[in-house]
């Protein structure tokens, strides 16, 4: 029984044949009991493309940074700067209590312009940058399952970007403290402590990103396998 247990946490564990399973999520999966949905494995059009107006921004951020969703309903349009590319967090807005600065990268800048348009078209006043009916966003994201199993994902959860953002920093090469700066996580802790992030870090993970991002894109139409993502078959 704890080997056929053992099987089945690796299965679910697994994100494709030709990459190896992360044990770690084994181990969770085997203490929790359970399995998490399956996690976004490339930039995903459709989906995006499927949902609602009002969360097709929240998507394109929380897929691109692996930010926490109680963060992002909080974030309001004074803390982005879109001249500069960067996201600043209060200290009272993180689960950490510590605030931090993120990069804005990638088509993230078109989505944001788009966002704050529709804001000064329709509530000027409102100053949550993802709000619904001129309030913050709740954490139902309405339209959210609907659209995730009309492409196919029933189960996702937004809280799954993260995992799908991490897997990017850490293909694209970001140092391990740079992406803990970006996403919140707080391992290591004492480490941590003397491992300083500056701006300057922060603006070539950005930069990094997009260019990675951008050659998978590029591969992808060519109709190549794109880096660490098997072709899809054919029917």
């Amino acid at each position: 029984m704890a080997n056929a247990g053992l099987r089945s946490a690796k299965n679910a564990a697994g994100d494709w044949s030709t990459e190896r399973c992360d044990c770690r999520r084994v181990l969770d999966l085997i203490h929790r009991g359970k399995a998490y949905p399956i996690p976004v494995r490339r930039p995903n059009l459709k989906l995006r493309d499927a949902l609602p107006e009002h969360l097709k921004t929240l998507f394109v951020t929380g897929y691109h940074l692996g930010m926490r969703l109680v963060e992002l309903r909080k974030l309001q349009w004074e803390q982005i700067d879109l001249a500069a590319g960067e996201i600043r967090l209060l200290r009272s807005q993180t689960k950490g209590k510590r605030a931090r600065t993120v990069p804005i990268y990638g088509d993230m800048k078109e989505w944001f312009d788009l966002q704050l348009a529709n804001r000064n078209e329709r509530w000027p006043d409102v100053p949550w940058v993802f709000n619904w009916l001129n309030r913050p966003i709740g954490a139902h994201l309405k339209g959210w399952k609907k659209a995730c199993k009309a492409v196919g994902l029933p189960g996702l959860h937004f809280h799954d970007l993260r995992r799908s953002a991490v897997r990017t920093m850490e293909r694209a090469g970001i140092a391990r403290r740079v992406a803990m700066e970006i996403t919140g996580h707080r391992t290591e802790a004492i480490y941590r402590r003397y491992d300083i992030v500056d701006a300057t870090d922060l603006s070539q993970a950005g930069s990094k990103l997009a260019e990675y991002l951008k050659r998978q894109a590029e591969a992808l139409k060519k109709g190549k396998a794109a880096e660490g993502i098997p072709p899809e078959k054919k029917e």
